[in-house]
């Protein structure tokens, strides 16, 4: 082929690509020629944008101020997806590793052993010429700092601590891999959501763009799915995709006592429309392969309650999330519930029950849909203890500030004035709504805890009324 005859690189797919995917092309109602966010605005949408980069969302609030979601920097506001970190176990890989490590380096039918063996060994790890402290510059610190550390430190002698550095080599490994794996599983959902976004926007397979060319067969399941499996009577219809949602709490009053405080912010995958009843439901989009299941006959691996399955191995959530699963089901379930919650009492979207995970993955021929149930109470005391973590913080930070200016009021004997400019320079003040009309800012932390225990009243009441 002659290069001026070449297929540019964003060509749609070619006929035996399509072919691979059947006769299906697209959405049978298309949503319309005009992307979602703009065909069913909300008055919400501007107040909040969303950094994908950091992972971090901005929320502008109609007085002006600004807070943000999900940045660990600023105040440890959470977004919906983390906000069952106190509640849910957390997956521990050192812990992990730590016991099962001699195990796996004694088994030489496990998979970890060849590894095992080859980090442990003086010559192949790597250790004695200083070529595994190079590679250890790569580890992720977060994921394996102390392992890397070990093996950095090492002197590439025998015995003593370098001992414990081969075995620090062969346990990194396990992590790297781990981690690689996480990544390109975290890579692959991506981009495989952000095909899905193109699809219910309307896009026809075969105007994808090359980056989804390997995923066509997800993409074609979701057509089907929409188009005659997912409740065909009810004629679902894509209404929104990746909507940021944000939920705040006081404000009614509009006086500066009265602050608001945005407790966390989230995306939605999806949001269906019913042509026929007008009624709303939720989806999540999970890029996840059947689990490996051993003894329980008949069962796929797809996305289910685990307590289904193996019910005296099943914990539950701390309560008040107790009526939610301690696994990864359970976290998936809580999230949809989060958002249910959000969209119906700050955004006017009801999806009641009807909330859905949509599990895809290459090589599973169907979307597997599965109905989560709906816990809004729990979902209410939730968000009442995060307002409520997220004020006594901010009234800790004020408390801390108070401390500071007073010592450094103390060491300016007599300088009553420029003592009184301190304090206020080193008070953590609220921003709150309507503060434009008060007489005067707050202008000492005193003065600020009070407005943060208002705001907390504000939050217990405020919350009390949604149960």
């Amino acid at each position: 082929m002659a290069p001026e005859d070449a297929a540019p690189e964003d060509a749609a797919p070619g006929v035996a690509e399509m072919a691979a995917v059947g006769d299906v092309d697209g959405l049978a109602r298309p949503p319309t020629k005009t992307l979602l966010w703009a065909a069913n605005p909300h008055e919400r949408d501007p107040g909040v944008t969303f950094d994908p980069e950091r992972h971090v969302y901005e929320v502008t609030l109609p007085c002006g101020s600004k807070q943000q979601v999900g940045d660990p920097l600023t105040d440890g506001k959470r977004t919906m997806s983390g906000l069952g970190v106190d509640y849910l176990s957390k997956f521990d890989a050192s812990a992990v590793v730590e016991a099962n490590f001699a195990k796996w380096a004694t088994d030489s039918e496990n998979k970890y052993f060849a590894m095992i063996s080859a980090a442990l060994d003086p010559v192949m790890s790597g250790i004695a010429d200083g070529t595994a402290k190079k590679w250890t510059e790569r580890a992720p610190q977060d994921f394996c700092r102390e392992y890397a550390q070990l093996v950095r430190t090492a002197d590439g002698e025998t015995g003593g601590e370098t001992g414990d550095a081969y075995a620090a080599n062969a346990k990194l490994y396990v992590l790297w891999q781990w981690w690689q794996n996480r990544e390109r599983s975290s890579g692959q959902g991506t981009a495989v959501h952000a095909m899905l976004e193109r699809v219910c926007n309307g896009h026809r397979l075969s105007e994808l763009p090359r980056e989804d060319r390997d995923h066509l067969d997800i993409a074609a399941a979701l057509v089907r799915c929409l188009n005659s499996e997912f409740e065909p009577e009810k004629k679902w219809t894509p209404y929104r995709t990746e909507q940021p949602l944000y939920y705040e709490v006081g404000g009614d009053s509009g006086t500066a006592e009265d602050a608001v405080l945005v407790v966390t912010a989230g995306t939605p995958d999806l949001i269906l429309k019913s042509e026929v009843t007008g009624e709303y439901a939720l989806v999540d989009f999970k890029c996840v392969a059947p689990k490996k299941i051993n003894g329980v006959e008949g069962d796929d691996g797809m996305l289910r309650p685990e307590y289904g399955r193996v019910p005296w191995a099943v914990k539950s959530a701390s309560a008040p999330l107790d009526c939610f699963e301690d696994t990864k089901y359970g976290k998936y379930e809580l999230q949809l519930n989060v958002l249910a919650h959000v969209l119906k009492t700050r955004y006017g979207i009801d999806v009641g029950d009807r909330m859905y995970l949509f599990q895809v993955y290459p090589g599973i021929a169907n979307v597997h849909c599965q109905r989560v149930a709906s816990y809004q109470s729990a979902v209410v005391q939730l968000l009442k203890a995060e307002a409520a973590r997220i004020a006594a913080a901010a009234n800790g930070a004020a408390a801390n500030g108070a401390a500071a200016n007073g010592a450094a009021a103390n060491g300016a004997a007599g300088e009553e004035a420029a003592g009184e400019e301190d304090e206020a320079k080193g008070a953590k003040r609220q921003k709150v709504a309507g503060d434009e009309h008060s007489e005067k800012p707050e202008e000492n932390p005193e003065a600020a805890s009070q407005t943060m225990q208002a705001m907390h009243a504000t939050v217990e009441d405020e919350l009390a009324r949604e149960v």
